[in-house]
């Protein structure tokens, strides 16, 4: 699996945020076009990365593994 870096395009896995610490800390219904549509990352800090969708919403931080490589 090729690492995730700056510029990748990702999707949020579903089965790996459901339940994580990052969700039951705030808001747990989450919005489906992170499932459903690309996001590019537009930086890296250690194990996060910020995430652009091209929808009109505020970007979003995700841990790493909760990402996985979208086309």
């Amino acid at each position: 699996m090729a690492a995730l870096k700056k510029g990748s395009l990702v999707r949020v896995v579903r089965d790996k945020i459901e339940g994580s610490v990052e969700v039951t800390a705030s808001d747990a219904r989450l919005p489906s076009y992170i499932f459903e549509t690309n996001g590019e990352i537009l930086s890296v800090q250690g194990d996060y990365a910020w995430v652009k969708f091209a929808l009109p919403v505020a970007n979003i931080w995700f841990r790493l593994d909760h990402l996985e490589a979208s086309s």
